[in-house]
C-alpha cells in the first residue's frame, strides 16, 4: 500500500534555526516526524507571505518539502484573503494530488482547506475568535470578530476532523464541531528530550515568548522585583522576538525603573539552538499569560526537566501539576506568582524532583513520533469520511 501525501496548511520558519511562535515550533516538529514515517509518502507545506522571500521553494529532504506562496492580499476583508489564497494553492494541489490536506490553526489556513474539495483535518491552535473578541476595542475591531466567528464555525462544521491539543479547546468549542473530534497533544522536537544535565547553580527564571501584551512580561518583571528581595541572587532572562515595539520599550523601561537591569537579560530573537540552551540553563520557566492554549515552551521545559509556574489559564493546567511539575497562579496575581518563583528558587533540590516528574509526563504526550502517528490516524479517519464537499451541512453553531 502506498504511503499517504499531504498537504500542510500553516506557518513553516523560513530560517529553521530561528523559529517565531509555538505553532511554527510544533509544525516544525510535526513535519519532520510525519516525513520520518513509513506510512507517509510526502508532506508538502504551503505557507502564505506578502513580502520578500529567499527562496520559495525549500526541499528540506526528500519526503519534506515547502512552497512559500505569495498571496497580494488586495482586500482586508478576511473571506476576500482566503479566496485568494484558495486560487494561489489550487495549482500546487493539482500537481501534488494528496491524499488529505492539513490546516494548522482554525483560522484562514482552516477556511482554505476546506475549500480545496478534499479530505481536511484542522488542528486547534488558539481559539482565534475568541482572541479577536477580547482584542477589539472599536468599531473595526468589532466587525472583525463577527468575520473571525462565522469562519470559525463554517470550519469547524466542514472539517472531517478536528483535533484538539487540550481539554480547554475541547470545552470551548462543544457543539459546534460536525464530524470527528480528536485529542492529540502538539509535538515539539526531539533535541529537547535529549540529556540536559543538572539545573544551573545561579538561580534563574526564565520567560520565552513573543512580547505581547497578553503574555503579560509586564506583570512577570514586577513579580521578579519581589523575588529579588527574598533571593538576591536571582535572574530573569528574556527570550522572543519584540513585534510590539511600543509594549518592548514599556517592558524595558520598567526594569530600569525598578532597578532591575543588572538582573534582567534579553536576549531578543533566539535561534532555535539558542533557546534550547536558555532552557537548559533556567531553574524555572515562568509564564504569566492573560489567555494561553497549549504553550509550546512549556512543553519544551517539561521535557527538558524543568519546573514550571504559569498562569491558571486556558489549557496550562492540563500541562502543570502543582506540586509535581510546578505552579499555577491566578491571572494578574504578581504577589502570587513572586511566592511561587520563590520557593521554587529557595529550594533546587525539590525543583529538580519537579522537573524530573515534568520530564517524564513530557515523554507520554509531545514526543514526535508518537504524535506522528496518531495524527496519521487522524488523516486516515478524515479519508474514510471523504471530502468536506460531500458531507452534509449541518445548521450553524453559535460561537461560544
Amino acid at each position: 500500500m502506498a504511503g499517504l501525501k499531504v498537504f500542510m496548511l500553516g506557518p513553516y520558519p523560513e530560517n529553521p534555526d530561528k523559529i517565531v511562535g509555538g505553532v511554527e515550533a510544533v509544525n516544525f516538529a510535526l513535519t519532520a516526524a510525519l516525513a520520518d514515517h513509513p506510512d507517509i509518502e510526502k508532506v508538502l507545506v504551503a505557507v502564505f507571505h506578502r513580502g520578500a522571500i529567499k527562496a520559495t521553494h525549500v526541499e528540506i529532504n526528500p519526503k519534506l518539502e515547502v512552497r512559500y506562496v505569495r498571496v497580494p492580499f488586495l482586500s482586508g476583508d478576511t473571506l476576500i484573503r482566503s479566496q485568494q489564497c484558495v486560487l494561489a494553492v489550487r495549482p500546487l494541489v493539482r500537481a501534488f494530488a494528496p491524499d488529505v490536506v492539513h490546516a494548522q490553526g482554525i483560522d484562514r489556513q482552516a477556511d482554505i482547506a476546506i475549500q480545496l474539495g478534499l479530505p481536511v483535518v484542522v488542528t486547534v491552535h488558539g481559539l482565534v475568535h475568541v482572541e479577536a473578541r477580547l482584542a477589539a476595542k472599536n468599531l473595526p475591531g468589532r466587525l472583525k470578530v463577527l468575520l473571525f466567528d462565522a469562519m470559525v464555525r463554517r470550519v469547524l462544521r466542514k472539517a472531517n476532523v478536528v483535533i484538539s491539543i487540550s481539554d480547554y479547546d475541547t470545552r470551548s468549542l462543544e457543539g459546534m464541531i460536525g464530524q470527528q473530534r480528536i485529542s492529540i497533544s502538539n509535538a515539539i522536537g526531539a533535541d529537547f528530550f535529549a540529556p540536559a544535565g543538572p539545573p544551573p547553580a545561579t538561580p534563574t527564571i526564565l520567560f520565552a515568548g513573543v512580547l505581547r501584551p497578553r503574555k503579560n512580561v509586564l506583570g512577570l518583571v514586577n513579580a521578579f522585583a519581589q523575588v529579588r528581595g527574598r533571593v538576591p541572587a536571582a535572574r530573569l532572562v528574556v527570550a522572543g522576538p519584540a513585534p510590539d515595539a511600543e509594549y518592548a520599550a514599556q517592558v524595558r523601561a520598567r526594569v530600569k525603573d525598578l532597578g532591575l537591569e543588572e538582573a534582567v537579560t534579553f536576549l531578543g530573537h533566539v535561534s532555535n539552538e539558542q533557546l534550547l540552551q536558555a532552557v537548559r540553563d533556567m531553574s524555572v520557566l515562568a509564564l504569566f499569560s492573560y489567555e494561553e492554549t497549549s504553550p509550546t515552551i512549556i512543553a519544551q521545559a517539561l521535557a527538558v526537566g524543568r519546573p514550571v509556574v504559569a498562569s491558571q489559564v486556558g489549557g496550562i493546567a492540563e500541562m502543570v501539576l502543582p506540586g509535581e511539575t510546578g505552579w499555577l497562579v491566578s491571572p494578574g496575581d504578581e504577589a502570587a506568582l513572586a511566592d511561587r518563583l520563590s520557593q521554587v528558587l529557595a529550594d533546587l533540590v525539590n525543583a529538580n524532583t519537579m522537573g524530573q516528574r515534568g520530564r517524564d509526563f513530557a515523554r507520554q504526550r509531545y514526543e514526535p513520533l508518537a504524535v506522528a502517528s496518531q495524527t496519521i490516524q487522524a488523516y486516515q479517519t478524515a479519508i474514510a469520511a471523504g471530502s468536506p464537499a460531500l458531507v452534509s451541512a449541518t445548521p450553524d453553531a453559535p460561537v461560544r
